[in-house]
């Protein structure tokens, strides 16, 4: 029943964390770290030449050979929750633009932000908690960390979501920039005393 639960946990966690990326940081062009975070601001240089790319597709081309690569290195340790994880939020990110949104926030840029964080950290509470991962930048760091043990886990994420967001600044310009790191700020802040 436990692990019936877990995986429930990780549903809601990973459909918490496309809405938040669908609804609130696509929407207001917010580039929040992450591999959904990359997929956003991909997505708004696709606006640039008038091809829509979807977030989904992003995050999955990004997430295949991620997986591949640890699944290949540690075999039988490799992490099923997490290929779970990982296709469910792929997956609601696909099914996220069909649904209405709730919190209609129009052009206000803080308040998406604000929700950005909001909805991404309880979602990754939840998956985290229950033993999973949604794939990019974690499992990216995975990979660095193993050519550069000496390397802290949190310190690769950090980098990576630096450049990331840098990226985003690139895309979107330095207002939505500094609301992306907001974002991420809000995000950490709830997870810090929830995370098992």
């Amino acid at each position: 029943m436990s692990k019936a639960k877990d995986y429930l946990l990780i549903t809601a966690g990973a459909f918490l964390l496309a809405l938040g990326t669908v609804h609130f940081a696509e929407e207001a062009s917010i580039v929040s770290g992450g591999a959904s975070g990359f997929a956003v601001a991909v997505a708004g240089v696709g606006h640039w030449f008038g091809i829509e790319i979807p977030l989904y597709l992003t995050t999955a081309l990004i997430n295949i050979p991620l997986f591949l690569i640890i699944f290949i290195k540690q075999g039988g340790r490799f992490l099923y929750r997490s290929l779970y994880a990982t296709v469910m939020f792929t997956i609601f990110l696909w099914l996220c633009p069909f649904i209405p949104v709730l919190f209609p926030l129009g052009s206000d840029i803080f308040a998406s932000a604000v929700m950005t964080g909001v909805f991404l950290g309880a979602g990754l509470i939840l998956v985290i908690n229950s033993g999973a991962s949604t794939g990019g930048t974690d499992m990216l760091a995975l990979i660095i960390q193993d050519k550069f043990p000496y390397l802290k886990i949190t310190t690769i994420i950090n980098v990576i979501d630096t450049l990331i967001i840098l990226f985003g600044y690139f895309v979107f310009g330095a207002v939505n920039a500094f609301y992306g790191i907001l974002s991420v700020f809000v995000t950490t802040s709830i997870m810090a005393k929830k995370v098992k």
